[in-house]
């Protein structure tokens, strides 16, 4: 019996060694500004990883919140984003992508008070209006995607702005290491006739997943520590 664990425990250290662990996770949002661009990045390591395939198990890295400032003739003093914590995604060998939705709300602040406060899930699909004080706010959510995501028909202050394209990518070998990029490029529309409101921007966001396997050495270290363990129990024996 006591043989017999040793060689499950053994067995136990060469399928950890054979794992790919997730190493970093890294997003990249950049927020349309007046005059310019924010871009925030994150790093954060955990979760789990398989050959051709990949999952991170989610957690509060992404939390924060993003501000766009709008013209400053608008009664509208901002429009801030708050997200929450991140749902786990997983991604299948052929690029398709469950879960990953991170929650937060939208907040347009009318003369110095939140008016309107609508709810926002990016990496799910879904479009959602809320108004208040003539103001109307619309939220565009896309899902994640390795492939491209796209956002067209944006203006500001009137002026058509160049469509927005993000890709993707999935780049995971046998041994179950690399990059997969995630992509979403949510769309925010403003408008408020009384006020001469209407635009629209969108905020496309990057999620980063690195995966690398144990060093040749270390592999080799696990399986001789293995072994190892074998030869003392047959010794015992």
């Amino acid at each position: 019996m006591r043989k017999l664990f040793i060689l499950a425990a053994a067995m136990l250290l060469a399928v950890g060694a054979n794992a790919a662990p997730l190493t970093e996770v890294e997003t990249e949002s950049t927020t349309p500004v007046i005059g310019g661009v924010t871009i925030t990045t994150v790093a954060q390591s955990n979760g789990t990883a398989s050959a051709g395939a990949g999952s991170w198990g989610g957690g509060t890295a992404f939390a924060g919140t993003q501000t766009i400032l709008p013209p400053t003739t608008s009664p509208v003093s901002t429009i801030t984003i708050k997200l929450g914590g991140h749902g786990a995604v997983s991604v299948t060998a052929l690029g398709a992508v469950v879960g990953g939705v991170q929650t937060g709300s939208v907040c347009a602040y009318l003369f110095g008070f939140c008016a309107i406060a609508i709810p926002v899930a990016t990496g799910t699909t879904g479009t959602i209006t809320a108004g208040g004080y003539g103001i109307f706010i619309t939220v565009e959510n896309q899902k994640w995607t390795t492939g491209v995501a796209k956002a067209g028909g944006l203006t500001s202050l009137g002026q058509a702005l160049p469509n927005v394209t993000t890709t993707g990518s999935f780049n995971i070998n046998a041994s179950g290491a690399g990059t997969i990029q995630l992509v979403v490029a949510n769309t925010l529309t403003t408008s408020g006739a009384a006020y001469g409101l209407q635009s629209t921007t969108s905020s496309p966001t990057i999620l980063r997943l690195r995966f690398s396997v144990p060093e040749p050495g270390t592999l080799l270290l696990l399986g001789a520590g293995a072994l190892g363990l074998v030869l003392v129990g047959r010794r015992r024996s």
